[in-house]
């Protein structure tokens, strides 16, 4: 990627991006390293990783933040001519009996399992066994 050429514009452009960074950045990178001071040289990796990972994470965070904020603006522009959208339309009940679930007509009629039914008498599960 070849870099853009220094112009004063852009040289106060990444000054106050700079600014900008090093001031939002400052209590990040205290608790990073408050966190690599009070941990133990063998606890560094694990838990600890992860937690300066995010912490680094914040720091991306805060950069990306910076560079969307300068570059935000409305629109300026004259409002559409374009009409409002209509009301949508009412919502219609299905009838229940003529639909499945799935939203296909229902050709099933009576018992929609293929399980036979128990003889009667009989309950599930409480045969003893012998």
């Amino acid at each position: 990627m070849p870099s853009p050429a220094n112009t004063p514009s852009r040289d106060q452009q990444v000054q106050a991006v700079t600014a900008d960074l090093v001031q939002q950045a400052e209590p990040i990178l205290r608790e990073i390293a408050s966190l690599l001071v009070d941990t133990p040289d063998e606890k560094l990796f694990g838990a600890t990783e992860f937690a300066l990972r995010d912490k680094v994470l914040k720091l991306v965070a805060v950069a990306l933040n910076a560079r969307v904020g300068e570059k935000k603006a409305g629109t300026r522009g004259a409002a559409s001519t374009a009409p409002d959208a209509a009301a949508p339309p009412d919502s219609t009940a299905t009838d229940p009996a003529r639909f499945s679930a799935s939203g296909a007509k229902s050709t099933a009629r009576g018992r929609t399992t293929g399980v036979a039914p128990a003889p009667k008498g009989s309950r599930r599960g409480t045969q003893k066994s012998g």
